[in-house]
């Protein structure tokens, strides 16, 4: 849970990076909510949170688990370890993001977008997140 929390990237600011593979949390949070606009992010505090009894993992959290396996090349002991989930629900999760994760940046890498296009429809939190340079074109 704690991994989802906007305050706890804040102050363990090189997670995004070495687990997620991005400059930081917001770029991740971006990414995500972009490429799969269903994925929430919770509302609710780190605290109110860690009262909930032993919830569900969230398709955010599902989402991450994959990330960080594909990004680290982690088996399931470690992930598993570090979410403190059982070695099915990890492999479960994995087996449905990976796929995902995979076609999402296959169609990043083929849409045919010119400059023009970029410019007139990059999102202003792009910008805010330093994300401006996102793509690159090949003419």
């Amino acid at each position: 849970m704690r991994f989802t929390d906007d305050e706890w990237h804040v102050n363990n600011p090189t997670f995004a990076k070495h687990w997620l593979g991005m400059d930081n949390w917001s770029q991740f949070k971006v990414l995500v909510q972009c490429t799969w606009p269903s994925v929430k992010f919770p509302t609710e505090s780190l605290a109110e949170r860690i009262k909930m009894p032993n919830p569900s993992m969230s398709e955010l959290e599902q989402c991450m688990v994959a990330r960080m396996r594909l990004r680290k090349g982690m088996g399931y002991e470690g992930v598993c370890t570090l979410w403190g989930r059982s070695d099915s629900s990890i492999g479960n999760y994995c087996k449905k993001w990976v796929p995902k994760w995979g076609f999402a940046g296959q169609d990043y890498s083929i849409l045919d977008l010119t400059l023009k296009y970029i410019e007139q429809t990059l999102p202003a939190e792009f910008i805010t997140n330093g994300l401006a340079d996102v793509c690159a074109l090949v003419t």
